[in-house]
C-alpha cells in the first residue's frame, strides 16, 4: 500500500503548491505615508474659501501658492480652483504700483507664482496676466557680485534670499530652461559643511556663504531640490551640489527624525522636517526621508489620538505643544480660528515629506481616488518639542530691470528643459499574474492524478 501512499503525497503536494502559487498574495501593506499625506490634504483642501487661504487681510497668496504645491503633490482636484484663483487675482501678490510711473516688483514672489504656474500646468509665459518667465528673468542681475541672484525691483531694499533664489531656478528650470549664472549664484550660497544658508543681505564679500553656523535647513531643502532641476537642465556642479545638500541634511537630522529650522523655528517643528524631509526624498536617501515622514505622521491628528479635536481629522501640528494644545483644548472638534493659520501653514509644507515628490511635481494617477477615512497613525503621542513659530511668515521678496518687458539679454543660452512634464512616481505592482499560474496549477493537478491512477495499477499487481 505503500505506492497509493506515495501517490497521494505527490498530489497534496501538487495540490498545495497550486494554492500557493495560483491564489494571489495579499496587497503589500498600504504605504502609511501616501495616506497620511492624503488625509492631510484633504483637510487642507477643506480650509479653501474660493480657492484661497485666507490672511490677516483677504487671501493670502502667498500661502495659497503652498497650498498649491500641496496639492498637487497628492493629486488633489482642488488644484484647478486654486490656479484658476491665483490667476485671477494674485498679480498684486508680486507687483504693485508705487506711482504713476514707477511699479514694485517683489522677486521671491515673482518666482513663486512661476513655479505655480508650472505645477497647476499653466503658461508660464500668460499666468495672471503676465509673461512669469520673462518676469523672473529680468529681475536676475545680469552683472556685478551678485550676478545670477533674483532681485526685487523699486521696493526700497532687497530682502531676496536662498527660498527665492531656489523658487526661481525651479520654475525657469521646468518652463523652458535656467540661466547657469542663476543656478551658480544659489551654489554659491552652499556653506563648507554642505548645507545652505537663508541670506538675505549679498553686500560685497558676504556673496559667497563661509561660515556654518548660518545654515538654514529649511533653505537647504530647497535648494536640494531646485539644483536637482538644474542638473535635469544640464547645468554643470548642480548635482554635485545637490547631493552634498542632502547629505548634510541626511547627516545632521535629529535622533527621532525631526529637523528644526534657524533662528526662532530651530526646535523640531513639522514645517522644516516636511521641506527637509522632501529633499531627502527626492536625492534618494529614503530611510533618512522615512524618519522624517514618521515624525510628520506623529503630529498628525487621527481618530486615534485625536482628542478634543475630533473634527480635525488629518490637520498636522506644528510641534508638540501644538499638538498637545489641540488635543486638549479644542473647541466643539474644532481648532480655534486664531490658531488655525497656523495649522493651514503647517499643512502645506509638513505633507510634502509624507507625498516625497519633488516640489512642483504631481503623482502619476489624475487624482486621489476616494477621501481616506483616517491615516494608519502612530500610536503614540508625539515625545519631540520646540518653540512656537512665528504667527505668520513674511513675503518672500527680492531687485533690477523692469521685468517682463526687457529681453534676458547678457545670459547664455539656457539648455531647452526637456523635463517639463512631471516627474511620475510609479505605483508598485502588486499581486501575482494568477492566469500563468493557474494554467500551471491545472497541469500539476493533472500529474498528481496520474501519479494515483498509477499508484493504484501497482498495487493491484
Amino acid at each position: 500500500m505503500r505506492a497509493p501512499v506515495r501517490a497521494l503525497a505527490g498530489i497534496t503536494a501538487a495540490g498545495a503548491l497550486v494554492a500557493a502559487i495560483a491564489l494571489p498574495s495579499p496587497a503589500a501593506e498600504a504605504d502609511p505615508h501616501a495616506a497620511a499625506g492624503a488625509t492631510a490634504a484633504k483637510w487642507l483642501a477643506g480650509e479653501l474659501t474660493g480657492g484661497t487661504l485666507p490672511g490677516f487681510m483677504g487671501a493670502d497668496w502667498g500661502l495659497t501658492i503652498d497650498a498649491l504645491f500641496a496639492l498637487s503633490a497628492t493629486g488633489r482636484p482642488e488644484v484647478t480652483a486654486v490656479a484658476d484663483a491665483v490667476d485671477t487675482g494674485g498679480a498684486g501678490y508680486y507687483t504693485f504700483p508705487i506711482d504713476a510711473n514707477t511699479t514694485a516688483w517683489i522677486g521671491g514672489a515673482t518666482a513663486k507664482t512661476l513655479a505655480a504656474a508650472v505645477t497647476a500646468g499653466r503658461d508660464p509665459k500668460n499666468f495672471t496676466g503676465r509673461d512669469l518667465r520673462q518676469a523672473t528673468l529680468d529681475l536676475i542681475a545680469p552683472d556685478g557680485d551678485v550676478k545670477g541672484q533674483l532681485r526685487s525691483k523699486n521696493t526700497g531694499n532687497d530682502g531676496s534670499n536662498t527660498f527665492d533664489q531656489a523658487l526661481a531656478v525651479l520654475g525657469l528650470a521646468r518652463s523652458g530652461g535656467v540661466p547657469a549664472d542663476a543656478v551658480g549664484f544659489l551654489v554659491k550660497q552652499q556653506c563648507p559643511a554642505g548645507g545652505f544658508r537663508l541670506g538675505g543681505s549679498f553686500a560685497e564679500g558676504s556673496v559667497t556663504c563661509t561660515d556654518d553656523s548660518t545654515i538654514d535647513p529649511d533653505s537647504t531643502g530647497m535648494a536640494v531640490q531646485a539644483l536637482l532641476e538644474a542638473d535635469k537642465n544640464g547645468i554643470a556642479g548642480a548635482k554635485a551640489a545637490a547631493d552634498q545638500g542632502a547629505a548634510y541634511l541626511a547627516r545632521t537630522q535629529r535622533a527621532d527624525g525631526s529637523f528644526g529650522g534657524s533662528g526662532p523655528t530651530v526646535g523640531s517643528n513639522s514645517n522644516s522636517t516636511g521641506l527637509a524631509g522632501q529633499a531627502l526624498a527626492v536625492s534618494g536617501n529614503t530611510a533618512a526621508a522615512n524618519r522624517a515622514a514618521d515624525w510628520v505622521l506623529a503630529h498628525q491628528l487621527s481618530t486615534r489620538n485625536a482628542g478634543k479635536a475630533t473634527g480635525e481629522l488629518g490637520a498636522i501640528a506644528y510641534n508638540k505643544e501644538s499638538f498637545d494644545d489641540a488635543v486638549a483644548n479644542a473647541v466643539d472638534g474644532r481648532i480655534p480660528d486664531l490658531q488655525r493659520d497656523q495649522w493651514r501653514r503647517t499643512a502645506a509644507q509638513a505633507l510634502l515629506a509624507l507625498a516625497k515628490l519633488p516640489l512642483t511635481h504631481k503623482p502619476a494617477e489624475p487624482g486621489p481616488g476616494p477621501d481616506p477615512v483616517d491615516p494608519p497613525s502612530e500610536t503614540s503621542v508625539p515625545s519631540s518639542s520646540s518653540s512656537a513659530p512665528p504667527a505668520s511668515s513674511p513675503p518672500s521678496q527680492s531687485s533690477s530691470t523692469q521685468p517682463g518687458t526687457s529681453s534676458s539679454a547678457g545670459f547664455a543660452a539656457a539648455p531647452k528643459n526637456t523635463t517639463g512634464s512631471s516627474q511620475q512616481k510609479k505605483l508598485a505592482q502588486t499581486g501575482a499574474p494568477v492566469a500563468e499560474f493557474a494554467v500551471g496549477g491545472v497541469v500539476l493537478v493533472a500529474a498528481g492524478v496520474g501519479l494515483v491512477v498509477a499508484g493504484r495499477r501497482r498495487s493491484l499487481r
